[in-house]
């Protein structure tokens, strides 16, 4: 129910509404297409996310730029403390 959860009414009833024909047999038989694409995407079951750690090469890459940032910064910084 939760993929409905922005169809249902006070009542609890789900709507579901077309106006994509011209005739209203049409949009009756759109409104069932799109009913039963809602149930048969409800019943499947969504998948569990699994927790990754990060590369042992992704993890380097990030230490090596930390340590370049490092350097920039350090040469932005005058060989004498200046007062603040």
């Amino acid at each position: 129910m939760d993929l409905a959860r922005n169809r249902l009414d006070a009542a609890g009833m789900i709507v579901v509404v077309s106006s994509d024909q011209r005739t209203q047999e049409a949009n009756r038989r759109s409104c069932l297409d799109k009913l039963r694409k809602l149930v048969s995407v409800s019943l499947i079951e969504p998948k569990v996310r699994r927790k990754t750690k990060p590369t042992a090469g992704s993890r380097r890459r990030r230490v090596d730029d930390k340590k370049l940032r490092s350097k920039v910064k350090e040469g932005r910084r005058s060989s004498k403390s200046a007062p603040v």
